[in-house]
């Protein structure tokens, strides 16, 4: 809808809003005409018809009415996101892919992941869902970067080389159809059937044994085998419960150029997928060399040891920064 009004005649031929073209995109976009002249006014003075649409588009009625609705299977559609890029997403996917709809998946952590970024630098999205970090990563990073993308559920890796094929980013981005592990193996990844989170599948190595679960094999492999000369500046990982065999796997593409990484710490998926606690995963990554800090709002704040009971939800993103091993 966006790129319809953007390309409209009337647009071409002159600037700023008239009642006729806030009507129009009432009709189109909500499906009715303002409720009031106090509310056309209003929406005249947005300046241009790309801004009547944003604007109309991230209504909590046009959410309500579109973005909310339920589709009994996935229905992908391409969208304009981060003023750049085409992007395919799941409308059936109530998490990542209506966060990337809406121009806004987890703002916090993409504006950290943001302020990590330099031009050159290279990039590791490991759980790369359909891709939204690593469209970030390539905007900011540009042509003279490199990222690794790794995302195994064979549905959402398809959607996601199209959407790096149809950006022209496949120069740059490489993609892998892995699930980045401990060793080199056969996994399981599961997801819920008839799922509208299909961003929380999550492997193991054999049956989940349990029930209403879709499945499919994938190859696991150790990132320090695939890639053994990966430097890594910045990576972002969320992997459902199984960062710690993902990290176990890349010790040395840690010790390189220590990179910043962004993670999500969720106790009952890291004691399903891993069998370890919080706690472990932050051991374990402090043998590394690197202390854990939880990210509230956009920065990094307190230092971490467990997950924090006082936060008040089920899991937390939290930032690992090296800090050199101890003697």
């Amino acid at each position: 809808m966006r790129t319809i009004l953007s390309k409209s005649k009337k647009s071409q031929e002159k600037s700023g809003l008239d009642a006729e073209d806030v009507i129009a995109g009432f009709r189109l976009i909500l499906g009715r005409e303002p409720e009031s002249e106090e509310a056309l006014q209003a929406h005249m003075s947005l300046g241009t018809i790309e801004n009547l649409g944003k604007a109309l588009m991230a209504s909590q009625e046009f959410r309500a009415k579109y973005l909310q609705a339920q589709y009994s299977e996935s229905k992908w559609v391409a969208t304009r996101v981060l003023d750049q890029y085409l992007m395919w997403v799941d409308l059936h996917d109530r998490y990542v892919s209506h966060g990337c709809l809406n121009d806004d998946w987890e703002p916090d952590e993409t504006a950290f992941f943001i302020s990590r970024l330099h031009a050159g630098d290279t990039v590791l999205d490991i759980g790369a869902n359909i891709g939204w970090f690593s469209l970030v990563a390539a905007r900011h990073i540009g042509p003279t970067g490199t990222i690794h993308a790794f995302e195994p559920r064979p549905v959402t890796y398809s959607m996601l080389a199209q959407t790096v094929a149809q950006n022209g980013l496949r120069a740059f981005v490489h993609l892998w159809e892995y699930a980045l592990s401990d060793e080199t193996s056969e996994l399981m990844i599961n997801w819920g059937a008839n799922t509208d989170n299909p961003g929380g599948s999550f492997v193991t190595k054999g049956a989940p044994g349990q029930a209403g679960l879709e499945s499919a094999r994938v190859r696991a492999v150790r990132l320090d085998e695939l890639l053994p000369d990966v430097a890594p500046d910045v990576i972002k990982i969320d992997v459902e419960g199984a960062e710690p065999l993902v990290f176990a796997g890349a010790v040395n593409a840690l010790s390189r150029r220590k990179p910043v990484i962004l993670s999500e710490l969720f106790p009952e998926q890291l004691a399903r997928v891993s069998g370890r606690t919080a706690a472990q995963y932050i051991q374990q990554m402090e043998t590394y060399g690197y202390a854990c800090y939880l990210l509230e709002g956009s920065n990094p704040t307190r230092r971490l040891k467990d997950f924090p009971q006082d936060f008040g939800k089920e899991l937390a993103s939290c930032i690992f920064e090296w800090r050199g091993k101890q003697k």
